[in-house]
C-alpha cells in the first residue's frame, strides 16, 4: 500500500509522521499549523462501556505536493469507513513508534472555493469507532469472548498488536465464557447490531471500559476510581487472543502476562 504522508516536528522538536494510506503513490503533504489534533470523549460518566476518539488532519494546500507534483485535495476524501487509515508515528532515527491510530472519518465535504493555496481539514476518528460502520454476523451459533474480538477485527480490518486488561489476574476464564449470538438479534431487524454495539454489550456485561491507545486496546474496571498511570495492567497479544478463540487454549493453561508501563 503506498501512503500520504506528513512529517512535523512538536515544539520539543521531536520528530512525528503522519501515514495516510489508500495513495496510488508514495505522496509526501505540507501539514499545515496543528497538522493533527485528537481527543477522547469526555463523557463523566465513569461506567460508559467505550470511549472514543476523534479530531482532524489539517494540511496546506496549494495544488501540488511537496515533490512539485500536482495534487488533489479529493483524493484523500474515504470511499468506505476504513479506506483512508491513518496511523500518528513518532520517529526517533530509523525507528516509527506508533502513537495513535484510525481514519478519516466518511461526512460530506463541502465549502466555498477560495483558490489555492488553503487549508483543508478532514476529520477523523479512532479505530474503535470505525466498528459503527460494520454488522455483526447473526446466526445460532455459540462463542466465547475472545472469539468475537477476533471476529471484530477480521471483519473490520482494523488491527491492535496487544490487548490489555486491568489488574494482575488471569482473564483466560473472562476470555473463554460462551453464549450465543442469538442473543442479540432484535425482531424484524436484519441487520441488528454492528460490532460498536457487541463491544459495548462485552463491555457492560463485564463491568468495563474500552479504550485504545496508540496499538493496544484497553479493558478498564469502571469501579477503579485510580489515574491511568497508576494501575496494574497485564496484556496478550494478538497469537493468544486467536488461541483462546479457537479453543485451542487448554482451561488450566496460563498465559503469558506482561506488564505494562504507563
Amino acid at each position: 500500500m503506498a501512503f500520504w504522508t506528513i512529517d512535523f516536528k512538536s515544539l520539543s522538536g521531536t520528530l512525528y509522521r503522519i501515514s495516510i494510506g489508500g495513495a496510488t503513490t508514495n505522496i509526501r503533504l505540507q501539514g499545515a499549523d496543528s497538522p493533527i489534533f485528537t481527543q477522547e470523549e469526555q463523557s463523566e460518566d465513569k461506567f460508559i462501556p467505550v470511549r472514543t476518539q476523534s479530531g482532524y488532519i489539517r494540511i496546506f494546500d496549494d495544488g501540488y505536493d511537496l515533490d512539485g507534483n500536482a495534487f488533489d485535495w479529493h483524493d484523500l476524501i474515504p470511499s468506505d469507513v476504513t479506506s483512508r487509515p491513518v496511523t500518528l508515528y513518532e520517529v526517533v532515527g530509523n525507528v516509527q513508534t506508533v502513537r495513535w491510530k484510525g481514519f478519516i472519518r466518511q461526512e460530506t465535504f463541502s465549502g466555498t472555493y477560495m483558490g489555492n493555496p488553503q487549508e483543508r481539514e478532514f476529520p477523523i476518528m479512532c479505530q474503535l469507532s470505525a466498528l459503527q460502520g460494520f454488522f455483526y454476523e447473526q446466526n445460532a451459533r455459540s462463542l466465547n469472548f475472545a472469539a468475537v474480538i477476533a471476529d471484530m477485527l477480521t471483519v473490520s480490518g482494523i488491527s491492535f498488536d496487544d490487548f490489555v486488561f486491568q489488574g494482575t489476574y488471569s482473564v483466560l476464564e473472562w476470555l473463554m465464557y460462551k453464549f450465543c449470538n442469538m442473543n442479540f438479534m432484535k425482531a424484524g431487524e436484519v441487520p441488528s447490531y454492528t460490532y460498536f454495539d457487541i463491544l459495548e454489550e462485552i463491555c457492560r456485561f463485564w463491568g468495563w471500559t474500552a479504550r485504545s491507545f496508540e496499538s493496544m486496546l484497553f479493558f478498564e474496571s469502571a469501579d477503579d476510581t485510580s489515574q491511568m498511570a497508576e494501575r496494574d495492567f497485564s496484556s496478550i497479544d494478538l497469537s493468544e487472543l486467536a488461541s483462546i478463540a479457537a479453543g485451542t487454549q487448554e482451561s488450566g493453561a496460563a498465559l503469558s502476562f506482561s506488564s505494562i508501563q504507563l
